[in-house]
């Protein structure tokens, strides 16, 4: 309930190569880019953590960041992977957090296509976890809050 694919919003607001709005404006996606109150960046992965900071639906009061506990690392051993899959997740959220939050779709959708699976599977995976503007997600556009609209480029 209440998704809307980018590609049904082109098609139910005529938006559609030739029309007078692509005309007038460009292509739908480039013109929800540039307007700094909406979220729409499809080649980044966020983790919740820093979608948090820039999105009202994830957002609670804003107010001031704590300070990150330091976690002391613990030696990893080398493990056998009975789950591909399990892997695969797990090896995109560590990316995430080694990566401040951030990561660049470019990083992971090659290993994602490489272990033979379909973004939309890992997507609903790390749903919980993990914001993602792409076409298989919950929701590809969201509205920012005050501070995220500040950021906007």
């Amino acid at each position: 309930g209440g998704r809307l694919p980018i590609s049904n919003l082109i098609e139910r607001l005529q938006w559609q190569a030739g029309s007078p709005r692509h005309s007038a404006h460009g292509p739908l996606k480039k013109a929800v880019a540039q307007v700094s109150e909406l979220f729409f960046e499809p080649q980044t992965v966020y983790s919740l953590e820093v979608a948090r900071r820039h999105l009202v639906v994830l957002a609670g009061p804003e107010e001031e960041p704590e300070p990150e506990e330091v976690v002391p690392e613990i030696e990893a051993k080398p493990l056998y992977v009975a789950d591909a899959f399990a892997e695969l997740v797990a090896t995109i959220l560590a990316w995430l957090q080694a990566g401040d939050g951030v990561l660049n779709q470019d990083v992971v959708l090659p290993l994602i296509k490489a272990m033979g699976y379909k973004p939309g599977a890992v997507i609903r995976a790390v749903s919980e976890e993990v914001f993602w503007s792409h076409a298989e997600s919950e929701c590809e556009i969201l509205l920012r809050t005050s501070g995220g609209a500040a950021q906007h480029p």
